[in-house]
Parts: structure tokens; sequence; C-alpha cells
């Protein structure tokens, strides 16, 4: 099963001519570590080369900074038969650079 919908992955693309001003685009989803730490509010995706992410991201809960990330590698560490990164259902798109703030703060989204 994929991690992100078609639908996502659209949204994530229509903002990848923006590169990384954050301020000026979404967090479109949040994707997590079901089991521990880890967590990514992915921003945008290279349309040519859908494997690279634009993202917030934080091992830690503490260290938040922005980056790439690789969708086959978060597709594919596993739990067992078990995908270990999860994207959350209950995410609301919000501003990048308020979320990055609000994450920089302490804040949990």
């Amino acid at each position: 099963m994929a991690l992100l919908t078609k639908e996502i992955e659209e949204k994530l693309q229509e903002q990848s001519y923006l590169g990384s001003e954050i301020d000026q685009q979404d967090v479109i989803c949040k994707v997590y570590n079901a089991f521990g730490p880890g967590c990514w509010y992915l921003i945008n995706q290279d349309p040519e080369e859908g494997d690279y992410l634009w993202c917030i991201a934080s091992f830690d809960g503490k260290l938040w900074e922005l980056g790439c990330v690789l969708k086959s590698e978060l597709e594919s560490v596993k739990v067992g038969d078990q995908p270990l990164i999860q994207l959350d259902l209950n995410f609301q798109q919000m501003n990048a650079a308020e979320a990055f703030n609000r994450l920089y703060n302490g804040e949990q989204l």
C-alpha cells in the first residue's frame, strides 16, 4: 500500500515550483513513525522525480529542520509486513512557515 494518496501527491507537486520558500507553501500532510520517534510534515514533491519530498522533519521531537526525504525510504521501513511510517489522517493542511515556527517553539501539531 502506498504511503501517499494520488490527491496528496498532486497537492505536493503543485507547490514544487516554490522550492524551499516555506512562507508561500502549505504543509500538505504529516507522516510519522508509528512505533517511535520520527515525524515528517510534507511540503512539496518534485514532479519530475517523485521520490524527492521537501519537508519539516524531526527524529526526536525537539530539533526541527527543513530538508529532503525519499518517499521510497519512508515506504520501505516495515515492522514484519506492516509499514512503520503512517499517514496522519487527522492532520489539517496549514501554512508551512507557521507550522515550522510552532514546532520549533515546542507545540504539537
